[in-house]
């Protein structure tokens, strides 16, 4: 029923879910792990597991499917709904034995009767004497005599069902494969015979190297040498001992932990004790070219080491030759491979073959370098145009070729797997280095075509007999810049072959008693892996001689390969891949670095540079002097203050190192990125007979020594110079004079109850919030700027990193190139530089064209103390200062706002007198300013100011600024004691700032008011230029009109550009040292933004101190 099928579709459907979730675990397994189970398992790759061989199967070779045994012939079963086709083996039977492809069972055929004892030279004669019969059965499997290879097939070519399986004699120079009957194999040398055991022997005059290579100990004859007949009148008397030919002896080897061993010998090299004897023996007795040029790379296995056989060997075969300078170069021997310069350095390094031009466009703009290559048995593999040969790293092929290109600098760097190179990578190859030269020595194209100009290899760890590596310091100085007079340029010894890995040399010759074949086990093998950690090619141009028409600055000296080799001991190799970062990174990983360095002399332009630094030394000095006059000369009669003078000293430092940096950047980010000319530039075409013309190159050495040592200095000095200026605007003695008068006939509640000293004659008393706003406003501006630095960060990372601007600071000598790669520290620095100050000049721009028609926060801020009828009283030396003029021209600011709104109504109408501190129009005034002054005052008023100021006050309830207990009343009000302490103390506040208040109303302004124009003077050009003090400084009290706001020089405001070049070297200085724009951005933000804070807190301090202001007012 319906019931009783619903619940049987249940079931089947709870048995299908539990079918799905059913899923095996699949386990790791390999190849190694299924055979270690027993000989009958074998590897299933379908399925990733161990299976097991079925009866009259094994396992195949690689271990992973099964065949059939050697008896049984194969057949598979037909497709099934629920399996693919199997395997089934069946034993032959009856006398029969399986064919060669186990397809068939055939019976072996009969061994002719006639014939007991082979005849072999009557089998070369007649060919009809092949169909010998199989001999005996062994193991079930048919055999024939020494000599012969099983066929199943008779002369017909069909299969010998009738014959049975015939035997077929081998030709004369070939043997049978021991691992398979049914070939013939040929001999190693076309001179071996097949001897009556079979085996491929010498004739007579002739041995077989891996004989010699073996010597006594017979054993080893199968696993050295490479099998071929060598003369024996060559070797006669020579010996052969596989204890010092084949050992490979590796210098600062890594070692466990990283630690360098000094050395590792590795024994029965296998490469030497394959190649040696027969490369000697075949090479000194026919010239043999392969057996030639396989001793020449076994030489540089050895890093031409001149106390290894192989390379004593090469060097006593080229005595033998009479022709010692083929194509004109020494030390290439005739028939020989070239090995070694017999030149001295600098007429290798510095000749002048090469006649081939260069430019940075054209057909002279790409280095066309060829690789001659040769595989590790001396075979000639031809020639290669090079284009990645060089390099070990991966990548575009755009990217790694981007050296060729003349005057780009290029440097790659990445990690190697180590594992790779000893597992994976094929036998070295070993190259030689040539520059195509297509230009004949009259500038002419060559008729035949380019010519190759060998390029010399300089291996840094080469090591000589008396175990010196003069090459080693070239690759510890990649910034040295070779010339003719470098006093160690003869000890460099130039080689010609060279290799990018050793995954061979440091191998030793396999142990046949070792059968395991683990990566462990391989490693252990490979005793030492050798590899190029650091390559780079030299290119440099030659000087021009004035005394010929030919420019040989645009022509260069044979560029050089630099090589440094690393090795580490094979054993060490991490097998798992550490993690990124790991301490062990490089025992698995190591660095690899390849570079193309371009360069020039460029002793005219230090020299050159070296003048306009002294120079600029001079002239610094000479502004530090007239800093310290000036100063001196604003201080009158008082002492020389040696904190302004440093800081003086710093900021002029600083500054004249900062903008030669900018022009020494500058100088060579314009004539070395715009040395290429397109063809147009936006759209107007251009034509210069210098298009491509190679300039000036960029230095070796980045960062450049020079310029690091002038961008520290550089630095320290600015940012000593704002700490500083920071304290000592911190430092300056401040007051904020209140012109409000008492209102007749208003007293206030707090006179009444309790008299203040702020209260007059008559009880009447003034409101200090007004004095507590400016205070507020003032403490606020203290620390603002005219530009924004979060906004200045912002867009010059937008420039920098989202447009890539960064890259125009690469070393190609092409402004258009934005492709990604290294940069030049001097290149960097200008193109922060430049973005940066664009940046700042926009917001400058802006932010002058708001002053001018919007607000100016400085304006506003006095247009503010003339609202509250408080003036700014500021000194920032003895007798130096500034005031702002802020005395209201109303009766009273302290009111309401209908009698706000009626005073400015007034004064709009001009009822009112004009503001300024001589109340003299804008026709009359012509442009300056009436609200701000510099002040130059005398040593009486500044003495009565001290006296009206005593320093005792100062300490009073100067408590750090922020929220303090309660001033009056509360749970936490001090007792009676000290409140009446605090009371007292409050008083002595109150009275000194009204005394001073008073002061320097009626002493000092009110006098300068009265006097107009006698003591308020223009300053004159020099003061606007230099800040020279007007004559008599101390003598009489001197405003002079600051129409220059210099009085925002104790303000940020007034500090604007040094704040400006100190973020800017900060954010350099950061990015070259991390290489990260965004890290050097953010921690430009913080040093920027904390001075900021500081700067605030240490100016509120200040104003609580000098202004007998309380702090808790000061939010």
């Amino acid at each position: 029923d319906l019931h009783s099928n619903l619940n049987m579709l249940k079931e089947l459907l709870a048995v299908l879910l539990c079918l799905m979730s059913s899923v095996a675990d699949i386990q790791k397994t390999s190849v190694s792990t299924c055979a270690s189970q027993g000989s009958s398992y074998y590897y299933d790759v379908p399925s990733l597991t161990c299976s097991q061989c079925t009866t009259n199967q094994i396992p195949s070779i690689d271990k992973q499917q099964c065949v059939c045994s050697a008896n049984a012939i194969a057949s598979y079963t037909s497709w099934t709904a629920s399996s693919g086709p199997s395997l089934q083996c069946t034993v032959c039977t009856g006398g029969t034995f399986p064919t060669k492809v186990q397809q068939t069972c055939i019976a072996c055929g009969t061994t002719a009767s006639s014939t007991t004892s082979l005849n072999l030279s009557a089998a070369i004669i007649s060919a009809t004497c092949i169909a010998y019969g199989p001999s005996s059965v062994v193991s079930g499997v048919c055999t024939c005599p020494v000599g012969y290879i099983l066929t199943d097939f008779n002369a017909t070519g069909a299969l010998a069902n009738n014959e049975g399986k015939l035997c077929l004699l081998c030709p004369f120079n070939t043997y049978v494969d021991s691992t398979n009957p049914y070939r013939c194999m040929p001999c190693s040398d076309e001179k071996m015979r097949r001897d009556s055991t079979g085996r491929c022997s010498c004739p007579s005059g002739y041995v077989e190297d891996s004989v010699l290579a073996a010597g006594s100990s017979a054993s080893d004859a199968s696993l050295v040498g490479i099998h071929v007949c060598v003369d024996q009148s060559v070797v006669q008397g020579q010996s052969f001992a596989l204890g010092s030919f084949a050992q490979q002896k590796y210098y600062d080897v890594v070692d466990a932990g990283g630690a360098i061993t000094s050395s590792v010998v590795v024994d029965r090299s296998l490469p030497f004790a394959a190649y040696y004897v027969a490369s000697v023996a075949r090479c000194k007795a026919t010239r043999h070219t392969p057996s030639c040029q396989a001793l020449a790379n076994l030489c540089a296995l050895t890093l031409f080491s001149s106390d290894h056989p192989t390379c004593q060997a090469y060097q006593d075969i080229t005595k033998t030759v009479l022709q010692s300078s083929i194509n004109g170069f020494k030390g290439w021997y005739l028939a020989m491979p070239w090995l070694f310069y017999e030149q001295t350095t600098q007429e290798v390094l510095f000749a002048t073959g090469i006649n081939r031009g260069v430019a940075l466009s054209g057909g002279n703009s790409m280095l066309n370098l060829t690789l001659t290559t040769y595989a590790l048995n001396g075979t000639y593999l031809g020639q290669q145009d090079v284009t990645t040969q060089l390099q070990l790293c991966p990548g575009d092929v755009r990217d790694l070729t981007r050296y060729q290109r003349i005057g780009s600098n290029y440097i790659l760097n990445c990690r190697l797997d180590l594992m790779s190179i000893a597992l994976s990578y094929p036998e070295p190859t070993f190259y030689e280095l040539w520059l195509s030269d297509p230009t004949a020595t009259d500038g002419s194209a060559r008729a035949s075509g380019p010519s190759l100009y060998p390029v010399p290899v300089i291996i840094s760890n080469y090591r000589k007999s008396d175990g010196t590596t003069p090459n080693k310091f070239l690759a510890d100085s990649p910034s040295l810049q070779l010339d003719t007079t470098y006093s160690g340029l003869g000890n460099i010894v130039p080689h010609r072959r060279f290799f990018l890995y050793d995954n061979i040399g440091g191998r030793k010759v396999p142990d046949p008693a070792k059968t395991s074949s683990t990566t462990q086990t391989q490693l252990q093998d490979m005793t030492v892996v050798r590899w190029a950690s650091y390559m780079e090619l030299r290119i440099q141009l030659r000087k021009d001689d004035p005394s010929t028409s030919i420019d040989e600055s645009q022509k260069i000296y044979p560029p050089y390969l630099l090589i440094r080799y690393q090795q580490q001991v094979g054993s060490t190799i991490s097998l798992s891949i550490p993690k990124l970062g790991a301490s062990d990174e490089s025992m698995r990983l190591p660095m690899v670095s390849f570079r193309a360095t371009y360069c020039m002399d460029l002793s005219n332009f230090w020299y050159i540079t070296m003048i306009l630094f002294i120079l600029l030394v001079i002239f610094m000095v000479i502004s530090c002097g007239f800093k310290a006059f000036v100063h001196k000369q604003s201080l009158g009669i008082y002492p020389m203050q040696s904190e302004i003078l440093f800081m003086d000293c710093c900021g002029t430092l600083a500054d004249f190192f900062f903008w030669g940096l900018i022009v020494m950047c500058g100088y060579w980010f314009i004539f070395f990125k715009l040395q290429v000319s397109h063809e147009t530039i936006i759209g107007v075409p251009i034509n210069s007979s210098n298009q491509g013309v190679v300039k000036v190159l960029l230095p070796l050495d980045n960062p450049n020594s020079a310029f690091a040592a002038v961008f520290s200095i550089c630095l320290v000095a600015k940012f000593a110079q704002v700490c500083m200026l920071i304290r000592h605007q911190s430092k300056v003695d401040i007051f904020f004079m209140d012109w409000e008068k008492p209102k007749e006939g208003k007293l206030r509640q707090v006179a009444k109850l309790q008299p203040s000293p702020t209260t007059n004659e008559e009880g009447q008393d003034v409101s200090v919030w007004r004095t507590i706003m400016i205070a507020n406003e003032w403490a606020e501006m203290q620390s603002q700027r005219h530009t924004d630095i979060d906004f200045t960060l912002m867009f010059v990372l937008l420039f920098l990193v989202g447009l890539d601007y960064l890259y125009l600071s690469t070393p190609q000598p092409d402004v258009v190139d934005l492709s990604p790669g290294p940069t030049n520290a001097v290149l960097r620095f200008f193109v922060i530089a430049m973005w940066y100050f664009t940046v700042v000049v926009i917001q400058m721009v802006y932010r002058k064209f708001t002053y001018h028609f919007m607000d100016d926060p400085l304006d506003m801020f006095v247009d503010l103390c003339q609202l509250a009828n408080i003036s700014v009283f500021v000194l920032d030396g003895p007798i130096h200062g500034f005031y702002l003029h802020g005395r209201s021209v109303h009766p009273h600011a302290d009111v309401n706002m209908h009698q706000l709104l009626a005073n400015h109504k007034a004064e709009t109408e001009g009822n009112l007198p004009f503001r300024g501190l001589t109340e003299q129009g804008d026709e009359r005034l012509r442009g300056n300013t009436d609200l701000y002054f510099e002040m130059y005052l005398t040593e009486s008023v500044r003495t009565g100011f001290d006296e009206k100021f005593p320093r005792d006050v100062i300490g009073v309830n100067a408590r750090p600024v922020g929220r303090g207990p309660p001033l009056v009343g509360g749970r936490d009000a001090p007792n009676n004691a000290a409140a009446s302490a605090a009371d007292s103390a409050l008083d002595v506040r109150a009275k000194a700032y009204n005394a001073v208040n008073e002061y320097l109303q009626k002493e000092v302004i009110e006098p300068i008011q009265a006097r107009g124009d006698t003591d308020i003077r223009l300053p004159s050009w020099y003061h606007r230029l230099f800040g020279v003090p007007p004559p008599l400084v101390g003598q009489s009290t001197v405003f002079l009109r600051d129409n220059q706001q210099r009085f925002s020089h104790v303000l940020f405001y007034g500090i604007e550009l040094e704040l400006v070049i100190l973020d800017l070297l900060m954010l350099a200085a950061w990015d070259l040292a991390s290489g990260d724009a965004f890290v050097a951005a953010l921690i430009t933000y913080i040093i920027s933004h904390g001075l900021c804070v500081l700067r605030e807190r240490m100016g509120k301090e200040n104003i609580a101190r000098k202004t007998l202001i309380d702090p808790r007012f000061l939010i």
